[in-house]
């Protein structure tokens, strides 16, 4: 019997197995370290978050023109008007909307007054919004939270200090939006003024 193409087949074999084996020995370390940089990456990012939400202050008691400032960077402001809720999360609590124009496109806020009992059942009800497979969720420390879906409606939610602001944009993420608008609209303590109290003389 001719067992020559079968040590052919078997060589092929061994020399596939190695190969894959040797890819292995080479792409998981490369794995593990970037999924280890993203954690990282993920953890740094939240830890800003939550310290930027800490320290913001509303610009007034109640949305007015001081929340929808005409311009923010390269973001022009095009529409401002009261918003009686999105239907699209199964939110219907009134607030107010504006729309913003970039060369990215139109990225759309909502403000919405919310305790934080209000908070998680509104984050509750956006969390059972999500339509397909190709849509999901992601909760950061209750207080934000990322939406997609499909593959090009992207929707991030920050709560700070009982307002739930909703961003919004097709087919990009609004990330780069939230904290240029959250920074131009917040409200700054004022400058200590010069104490009124007279210098001791000298003699």
């Amino acid at each position: 019997m001719n067992n020559r193409p079968l040590a052919i087949g078997c060589g092929i074999f061994l020399v596939l197995v190695a190969g894959v084996v040797g890819a292995g020995i080479y792409f998981i370390p490369k794995w593990v370290d970037q999924g280890i940089t993203a954690v990282k990456d993920g953890f740094k990012e939240e830890s800003e978050a939550s310290l930027f939400a800490a320290n913001w202050e509303p610009p007034s008691p109640k949305p007015d023109g001081s929340w929808f400032p005409q311009q923010i960077g390269k973001w022009k402001l095009i529409t401002r008007e009261a918003s009686k809720g999105i239907p699209q999360l199964n939110v219907d609590r009134p607030g107010e909307y504006a729309a913003y124009r970039s060369g990215a496109g139109v990225t759309e806020v909502r403000i919405i007054p919310a305790n934080g009992l209000e908070k998680k059942a509104l984050l509750a009800m956006v969390g059972e919004s999500r339509v397909g497979e190709s849509s999901r969720m992601t909760s950061f420390g209750g207080d934000r939270a990322y939406l997609r879906l499909g593959d090009d409606d992207y929707t991030r939610l920050w709560w700070i200090k009982n307002w739930l602001f909703v961003f919004h944009q097709t087919g990009a993420d609004p990330q780069d939006f939230v904290k240029p608008y959250l920074s131009a609209i917040q409200a700054f303590a004022p400058s200590p003024k010069p104490s009124e109290t007279p210098e001791p003389q000298r003699k």
